[in-house]
């Protein structure tokens, strides 16, 4: 891939303005964009502009694709209908200006989604709803909160499967919640 091994740089603000050069290669890597595309976009006016705006000033700015396969800058998240590439954003820390000795430690950089939607199910099923649910995360809390939290989690896991299948046109059915407690319940009538 030689998107990877040549890093695209950040030009003209990396040299003599005191701009950091920039972990551009990240947007790069990340939308598969190709050196000579970042070359053409970031020469623009309106580009520079932008970049300059979001070391100064902005704590977000977010990196997209164009139907035309040019780089965009917006710097708030906003509904694109039809857009089939993932956005990538970069985000302050702190809202401080960047520079060449502090952007690695100020900046985070990150990945959303072409379908936000999917995005959130996925985080939920795959991050929250293990991490929550946990018996080994609320061992010191009362029993009382650690069992109203994994049913409101369980709830919650169920409605965001279901939207996502109408979403993607398919039929799920609702994951059913407290399968531990009637399993619970049943080896007590058991005795």
């Amino acid at each position: 891939m030689p998107f990877l091994t040549q890093p695209c740089i950040l030009s003209g603000l990396g040299t003599g303005t005191g701009r950091p050069r920039l972990g551009i290669w990240k947007v790069c890597a990340f939308t598969r964009l190709q050196r000579r595309t970042w070359n053409k976009s970031a020469a623009t006016e309106e580009f520079q502009t932008a970049l300059k705006r979001f070391f100064d000033k902005e704590t977000l700015l977010f990196f997209s694709l164009s139907e035309t396969g040019s780089l965009v800058l917006i710097f708030y998240l906003q509904a694109q209908s039809g857009v089939k590439s993932n956005q990538i954003y970069i985000q302050k820390k702190t809202n401080v200006p960047i520079n060449n000795e502090n952007y690695r430690d100020i900046l985070l950089y990150g990945v959303l989604f072409s379908q936000p939607l999917l995005q959130l199910s996925n985080t939920v099923e795959k991050i929250t709803v293990p991490l929550l649910t946990n018996k080994q995360n609320h061992h010191d809390w009362p029993s009382l909160v650690s069992e109203d939290l994994i049913r409101n989690v369980e709830s919650v896991h169920s409605k965001t499967s279901i939207l996502q299948g109408r979403v993607l046109g398919k039929i799920v059915l609702p994951i059913p919640t407290s399968a531990d407690w009637i399993a619970h319940s049943y080896s007590q009538f058991e005795m």
